[in-house]
């Protein structure tokens, strides 16, 4: 993590693993996206959870993943644009 060098904290992370949790339906989707993330160092709970906050500011998965965006779906049809449908975010970027 950058910010961690920003810091200069005492910690190195070594491997993140992602995994998803989804709903199998007709609207279905991702319900869950958990990241595990190994570090090694010495730093205490209240800079973890501060190095995390900071982290999460500024990642722009997690704050694409947190608010949703504009979705945009063109079908060109014989070179042609035929259809074209915006569907917006579900919840408002704050």
């Amino acid at each position: 993590m950058r910010v961690t060098y920003d810091e200069a904290l005492d910690i190195q992370f070594s491997t993140v693993n992602v995994k998803g949790e989804t709903l199998r339906n007709a609207n279905g989707g991702f319900v869950t996206i958990t990241q595990d993330m190994h570090a090694t160092g010495s730093i205490t709970p209240e800079q973890l959870e501060h190095l995390a906050d900071r982290a999460q500011a500024i990642c722009f998965t997690h704050n694409t993943l947190k608010y949703g965006v504009k979705l945009v779906t063109v079908i060109y049809l014989n070179e042609q644009e035929a259809f074209r449908r915006v569907n917006e975010p579900l919840v408002a970027r704050e």
